[in-house]
């Protein structure tokens, strides 16, 4: 099993996600406007190329659910 790691996102983020989708991870509520989530740290030197994504950051990749249908497509969440 690959390593997990866990960022937190920005509720704000989620408004984002494309109509008839959400994300295929668990969401944890801070409290605090954001959201805890977990996945598998991104490490292709060439997709963290194209993100600003700052030292202190990392990216993980989720899935992105298609509400009523069994399909799954990758995705990334930083925080």
């Amino acid at each position: 099993m690959r390593s997990q790691a866990s960022v937190e996102i920005p509720a704000r983020l989620l408004t984002y996600l494309e109509p008839g989708s959400r994300l295929g991870a668990v969401l944890h509520d801070t409290g605090r406007g954001s959201f805890v989530l977990s996945g598998v740290p991104v490490t292709d030197v060439e997709a963290l190329s194209q993100m600003d994504i700052p030292g202190h950051e990392t990216c993980v990749e989720v899935g992105k659910d298609v509400v009523g249908e069994e399909s799954v497509a990758g995705g990334a969440a930083t925080g």
